[in-house]
């Protein structure tokens, strides 16, 4: 009963998956991978009762600033603003992506750092298009990372390299992923590899739902994709609380949840091929 929803490897979209979500009560928008040999893109779903879209974007990656000036594509990134309905004047920045795989290859950590990198330049551009650099960010996808924090440093390294940090979003420096287990298992690996992540000065994470033990290769009769799904039930924060958090002021007045919206979403993110 998630309030937001993020697929992906996503395929079967316009024949499937658009009229099954429509008839749980989601609107959804879909961005196909750009791989001619690949059917699959990442798609976002919104509880219709909850959330109505503003605006949605996205591109699509390379491996590096070389091949993606040669227009050598192979991965996407989809983004919806999208706005809170009990409170029409709080919105949400969804951004959902599936990165460079191989999370085992040495190799394939600097593609995937520059996808990432990228990831938070092009959050910058569509925020700012849309008015939307304050609202609040969430950030899903299978990243093939097994070190989230080595991602965020060369993150930064890129944004650096490729036009100055002014050019990055600033979640890039509050991003906090939910703390979960493995999410996936196969006869060589069982690791996590699939994240979930927010902006912590905008948002408070109150709750990760538990992954199943795996213990057998995926999909399997428990798990019919190769990926466990990641679930997350956050708050908005109240402006005086992001005011107290960006001023890091130390004081006696406790940051309780009364600071923060009384409304709750929940957003799952989970590999369906």
């Amino acid at each position: 009963q998630s309030d937001l929803l993020t697929l992906a490897e996503c395929d079967h979209y316009e024949d499937f998956w658009r009229e099954r979500l429509r008839g749980a009560g989601y609107s959804s928008v879909w961005r196909k991978r750009p791989r001619s040999s690949s059917p699959d893109g990442c798609t976002i779903a919104w509880r219709n009762a909850t959330f109505e879209l503003i605006a949605q974007g996205g591109v699509d990656f390379a491996n590096s600033l070389e091949a993606q000036a040669a227009g050598q594509l192979d991965r996407t990134l989809l983004l919806a603003l999208l706005r809170f309905k009990r409170n029409p004047s709080q919105r949400v920045l969804v951004a959902t992506t599936h990165l460079a795989r191989n999370p085992e290859c040495r190799q394939q950590t600097l593609p995937r750092g520059y996808q990432y990198g990228l990831l938070f330049r092009e959050l910058l551009a569509f925020a700012s298009a849309h008015d939307a650099v304050d609202a609040p960010v969430v950030i899903t996808g299978d990243l093939n990372a097994k070190c989230i924090d080595e991602l965020s440093e060369l993150s930064k390294g890129v944004a650096a390299v490729c036009g100055g940090m002014d050019k990055a979003h600033p979640v890039l420096w509050s991003v906090r992923d939910a703390p979960t287990s493995a999410t996936t298992r196969t006869e060589m690996r069982c690791m996590r590899i699939d994240y979930l992540l927010y902006q912590t000065s905008k948002l408070v994470l109150r709750g990760v739902g538990k992954i199943p033990l795996l213990d057998t290769p995926m999909p399997n009769a428990d798990h019919p994709s190769d990926h466990a799904p990641v679930t997350a039930t956050f708050l908005f924060k109240s402006q005086y609380a992001e005011l107290e958090e960006s001023a890091r002021t130390l004081t006696s007045i406790s940051t309780r949840a009364d600071r923060c919206m009384r409304v709750r979403f929940k957003l799952t993110r989970r590999t369906v091929a």
